[in-house]
């Protein structure tokens, strides 16, 4: 009797972990959100239908769009107050099978361009217009090129906070003169 009261249970425990599995995130669409204005982001990741709130370390409005909710990604408008200080923040989403893990953010008052794509040879370099923010993700042992437009003397700082959004990316930044055009090379190691 107790053996077959054990056995049920232990179905019933292994049937429980298969149906309901936390959520968890593998990537974001964007990873940087400004303070005082709106940001969509599309969550990709596993068990991510039947997202019911969106929790953040940051004052935020959080909107999930229920059209694109399905297991492998979710879109989440989030709106910041515009009080929010510049730093890094942290989401997480709750479903109907439990709480994925943290997905870190750079809250940023720059304004932000996303990376082309096509930027990976000098000759299509994306321009940058300064003061600027790129958001986006290289290739392991790839090169990112982009381009702007500064006088001689004028300090530029150039920073990549990769790291601290929880990537094991190893980025070397290389500054390139060519013809009076400041280069900026991004070779990315993970």
């Amino acid at each position: 009797m107790i053996k077959r009261i054990l056995s049920g249970f232990a179905v019933v425990l292994s049937l429980g972990r298969s149906i309901a599995q936390a959520p968890s995130l593998s990537d974001a669409a964007s990873s940087a959100v400004a303070p005082g204005k709106t940001t969509l982001i599309t969550f990709s990741g596993k068990n991510l239908g039947g997202v019911t709130e969106v929790w953040t370390s940051f004052p935020a409005k959080a909107v999930i769009d229920t059209n694109s909710n399905d297991s492998g990604k979710t879109v989440v408008s989030l709106t910041l107050a515009k009080a929010v200080p510049v730093g890094i923040g942290a989401l997480q989403l709750t479903t109907t099978s439990g709480i994925s893990d943290l997905r870190l953010f750079m809250i940023d008052d720059l304004p932000s361009v996303t990376k082309s794509g096509t930027n990976k040879t000098i000759a299509s370099a994306q321009e940058l217009k300064l003061p600027v923010a790129v958001d986006g993700n290289c290739e392991e042992l790839s090169l990112d090129h982009y381009t702007f437009k500064a006088k001689k003397g004028q300090r530029v700082s150039v920073e990549v906070v990769a790291n601290r959004l929880g990537s094991l990316l190893d980025p070397v930044v290389r500054l390139l003169i060519k013809g009076g055009v400041a280069m900026t090379e991004w070779r990315c190691f993970a």
